[in-house]
């Protein structure tokens, strides 16, 4: 072989060395990055968990049920068994009383109530314990879905009467169920005609207020009397006001022996200080105007309590006496009674504030505030400058006090005013219970005189 043979053949042969080298080091790398990728793989997934033994629903205690996060609770209590919620029910039964048998015996009917209603009051009406039961059944009436308040109510009508509150639980489901289905429930009443006396007054307002022709109906078909027609105005005005108050003034001479004179006034009040001037100007007479502002019925309060400046006693009071006396006397000392409650020496300055045509008539209507030591009020009255005024308040104070004038009368007795004071305030009293004393012989008497003529 010639010498450029051999070179040309060493010369290939370095060259595949060198390329099975390079090869070779291309796969070895390629082969590291693989297991390391393997085993940094390995390195992040989570070891296999063991799964630890899982207690039935009937092993786990109710407390361990209430510790559990609410939707964890909640899911609990949805998917369990029927026996382990006897199991549940009778372990809270059992429990300590206190804050915490309390919270959970809520938790507990509240949540289960959802689920299955009848379960939910059969269970709580068998409880032995009288404080658990209530607790259980109030969680029960107060979270119960309206579907299945007729159920309940029907299980309720087996529970013992309670001498301190006749069936107060189907009152409360009647409470809840009469929003939802007044005529549901009027059926319910027809069914049980004992019971109806539990949410009857509820059944005629929520109906009346849905549907006005259908509760009317059913009240006639029942011969309800004129007891429940201040129930159903009310119904009927928050569905029709202008109906309902212009049934009330073509028929307000017949309405007089009901509330729907006072009902209208109290409900327009509140919605239009306008309209309630306008319905009083519209009665026939006095005597209905004055029967109107006899229950005149408003939610007193600071303009700051309430929002609304207009039911403020003075507010009220303001606007009662733009009538004439004869409307609103004998009435205006209801408002006095909550302005006396709030700021006493406010409503006697007000009082002295009053035209001289009213005024008396005003004063007529002052009476002692509530809570109020009587020689307190009494030393209040005194410091008045016009002594006409200050007696006629004293007055009509004794006098709205028919009943306590005797124990009025010796605490002024035993109090530190000025001698001559003393004896002026008792003079008063004295004068007064001489004034009843003859009015209630004039009202024997004519009572005796009418005797005698039938």
């Amino acid at each position: 072989m010639n010498a450029k043979l051999r070179v040309v053949l060493a010369i290939g042969l370095l060259v595949l060395a060198l390329t099975s080298l390079f090869i070779g080091r291309r796969v070895e790398e390629g082969a590291l990055a693989r297991k390391r990728a393997t085993t940094d793989l390995r390195a992040k997934s989570p070891a296999p968990t063991v799964t630890p033994f899982e207690p039935t629903y009937r092993e786990l205690a109710v407390t361990e049920i209430l510790a559990l996060p609410f939707a964890e609770f909640y899911e609990a209590l949805r998917s369990a068994p029927g026996e382990a919620r006897e199991k549940w029910a009778a372990e809270l039964e059992r429990m300590p009383a206190g804050p915490r048998r309390t919270a959970a015996l809520a938790a507990f009917y509240k949540l289960l109530v959802q689920f299955d209603p009848i379960a939910a009051a059969r269970t709580a009406c068998e409880i032995k314990d009288k404080k658990v039961q209530e607790l259980a059944l109030d969680s029960v009436t107060g979270a119960a879905p309206g579907f299945a308040l007729r159920d309940i109510a029907e299980l309720f009508l087996k529970l013992p009467p309670d001498p301190s509150d006749y069936r107060k639980y189907l009152e409360n489901v009647v409470s809840e169920w009469v929003v939802i289905d007044p005529p549901a429930v009027a059926k319910f009443f027809d069914e049980h005609p004992k019971t109806e006396s539990v949410g009857r007054d509820e059944l005629i307002r929520n109906w009346a207020a849905l549907d006005p022709e259908a509760a009317r109906k059913w009240m006639d078909s029942r011969g309800f009397g004129p007891g429940f027609e201040g129930e159903f105005f009310d119904g009927w005005y928050l569905n029709d006001r202008s109906a309902a108050v212009a049934y009330a003034l073509a028929h307000a001479e017949d309405l007089k022996i009901t509330t729907v004179l006072e009902n209208a006034l109290s409900a327009l009040y509140v919605d239009s200080k306008e309209d309630a001037k306008k319905f009083i100007e519209q009665l026939p007479n006095d005597e209905l105007r004055n029967k109107a502002f006899r229950g005149l019925k408003v939610n007193f309060g600071t303009a700051e309590e309430t929002g609304e400046p207009d039911l403020t006693p003075r507010a009220v009071a303001n606007w009662m006496t733009q009538f004439p006396p004869a409307y609103w006397r004998e009435h205006l000392a209801d408002v006095f009674a909550y302005w006396t409650e709030e700021s006493p020496q406010e409503l006697l300055f007000w009082i002295q504030q009053q035209p001289a045509m009213i005024r008396s008539a005003v004063a007529d209507e002052y009476e002692k505030p509530t809570g109020k030591d009587t020689v307190e009020t009494v030393t209040a009255v005194l410091q008045f400058a016009t002594p006409d005024l200050r007696d006629q308040l004293l007055a009509a104070m004794f006098q709205h006090s028919p009943g306590s004038t005797w124990k009025m009368k010796e605490e002024i007795q035993n109090s530190s005013l000025p001698a001559e004071q003393k004896q002026h305030v008792l003079d008063i009293v004295a004068k007064v219970e001489k004034d009843d004393e003859a009015a209630r012989e004039e009202r024997a008497r004519v009572e005796n005189d009418q005797g005698s003529e039938k």
